[in-house]
């Protein structure tokens, strides 16, 4: 695979992650009520921000795992070519 490949392969992988932890979190979001939004405001909006941030660093392991792998296999051909 080309360099330009990879690193839109790995963009595109964040953007996944970004995408998909949005629609999480706004599914998670339809389960309250517009009172519940009033009264524990703060409280909702701060789980909803530890879930989209957890949902991202889950989804995100696979594009940063892609990079490592793709690092470590290159700089191991490099030392076993000199």
């Amino acid at each position: 695979m080309k360099r330009w490949t990879k690193v839109l392969a790995v963009l595109g992988g964040y953007a996944f992650a970004i995408l998909t932890s949005i629609i999480v979190v706004a599914i998670y979001d339809r389960r309250f009520t517009s009172a519940d939004n009033d009264a524990y405001s703060g409280m909702i909006a701060g789980g909803e921000m530890i879930l989209g941030a957890g949902v991202y660093i889950v989804v995100s392991l696979v594009p940063t795992g892609y990079v490592l792998w793709s690092l470590w296999r290159r700089r191991s051909r490099r030392r076993s070519s000199s």
